[in-house]
């Protein structure tokens, strides 16, 4: 059996400073190696936190409009459960109110939805008094819609609800992310909505 060096000798003290100088020339050693070695792949600032989102899908527009979409959407929803509205609804009245009185056909148009839906939406609003309907004096068949004094209130509540919960939503993003954001979705929509209207009309 090796006899070890006793403690506090000078033996000690130089087997003490040999184990050292290997430790440390150990770690650089260590180091150097995995310095070259490239480390896991984590998502940009900009591309959110690593593991949120499948890599596989960080570049999909489908996935990403549509995850976004829903996440909005049942908080907008949530946002107006006190005042008993639907986003739908919501946004008839806000058409409403800014391009108003409408005809029921035209109102579809502006909102997307088709003839059947316009009819049982605006049915709602008015039994709750919120819309109101006037016959078309050029047309007896179709009818204008417009807000009532109490559908402009009910208006002006819901918009502050959704404007907080838009402005929580958006908070990740700067004032001009978001304003980026905004045009260049304003732009797919445009562009596609203008497609899709010149194929039905055969243009």
């Amino acid at each position: 059996m090796p006899r070890l060096p006793r403690k506090g000798s000078s033996e000690h003290s130089r087997q003490q400073k040999e184990d050292s100088s290997k430790s440390a020339s150990a770690a650089d050693t260590f180091e150097a190696a995995n310095a070259t070695k490239p480390g896991p792949v984590h998502s940009s600032a900009g591309e959110g936190a690593p593991g949120v989102v499948p890599a596989c899908l960080t570049h999909s527009a489908g996935y990403l409009m549509n995850y976004n979409a829903k996440i909005i959407r049942e908080r907008l929803e949530a946002a107006l459960e006190p005042l008993h509205l639907s986003l739908r609804e919501l946004g008839i009245m806000r058409i409403l109110e800014s391009e108003g009185p409408l005809l029921q056909n035209e109102l579809g148009k502006r909102q997307g939805i088709d003839r059947t839906s316009v009819v049982q939406l605006v049915d709602q609003l008015e039994k709750r008094e919120l819309v109101q309907r006037s016959q078309n004096r050029d047309d007896r068949r179709s009818k204008f819609l417009f807000l009532t004094p109490r559908g402009r209130k009910t208006l002006s509540q819901a918009v502050r609800l959704v404007e907080k919960e838009q402005k929580s939503f958006l908070s990740p993003l700067s004032a001009a992310e978001w304003e980026t954001m905004r045009i260049l979705l304003l732009k797919l929509l445009s562009s596609h909505l203008l497609a899709e209207s010149q194929d039905s009309n055969g243009v």
